[in-house]
């Protein structure tokens, strides 16, 4: 299943030292497994760029619908497939979602599995650039290779989610580096700390986000 291969794909990336692992509770990959928000922006790191914005409201036949909801995904408008877990999902608490396939079909193309995954995942865990464009008293910070995520807030937050993303990138680069010894107790500690700050961070947050955080272009 697609358990049994992620696991297997896993250990193809010398990530862990058994496919097991991946399946093991108490195993060391395992020890923020039940960090809901941080796993699924795992999960989105690894499939990234397939994200989807979610919308509210849309214009239908030249009226517009507020309770319609769009899924957008940088090449095009999409569906959610009837077996989807958030094809019944009427209020996205957090509207970008992540997934693994898309299959065109009928004219349309419809997305079979996908997660709901926090802004600030997106905006810290995939492999883009970011930019950052000032407003005066605020800042607007985007992916600079798609238009679903813009994300405002005021100068210090910004610098502050910048600095992470940037500790947060060298610690994953650093650790994907087999050919090096393993990092020191100290600095094994710093990276314990930087994944708590993460998940506080995460788990502390979600209700601050909302469809009208982004803007179109």
């Amino acid at each position: 299943g697609l358990i049994t291969q992620f696991s297997s794909n896993v250990e193809d990336a010398a990530l862990v030292d058994e496919a097991n692992d991946c399946m093991n509770r108490s195993a060391l990959c395992n020890q923020l497994s039940d960090q809901e928000e941080l796993v699924k922006g795992v999960l989105l790191a690894g499939l990234y760029p397939r994200l989807i914005q979610v919308r509210r409201g849309s214009v239908i036949r030249g009226k517009f619908r507020p309770n319609s909801i769009t899924y957008k995904t940088k090449s095009g408008p999409v569906l959610l497939h009837k077996s989807t877990v958030n094809r019944e999902v009427k209020n996205f608490g957090m509207p970008w979602l992540t997934y693994f396939q898309a299959v065109k079909s009928s004219g349309a193309v419809f997305v079979r599995d996908s997660s709901m995954v926090h802004p600030l995942a997106v905006l810290l865990l995939t492999d883009s650039t970011v930019s950052a464009r000032d407003n005066g008293d605020q800042m607007v910070v985007a992916l600079s290779d798609t238009n679903l995520l813009r994300l405002q807030s005021d100068r210090r937050t910004i610098s502050l989610l910048s600095n992470l993303r940037l500790a947060l990138t060298r610690m994953v680069e650093r650790n994907l580096q087999d050919q090096l010894p393993p990092p020191p107790p100290q600095e094994e500690a710093q990276y314990s700390q930087l994944l708590s700050l993460l998940v506080e961070l995460l788990n502390s947050t979600a209700h601050c986000f909302s469809a009208a955080d982004t803007a179109e272009e």
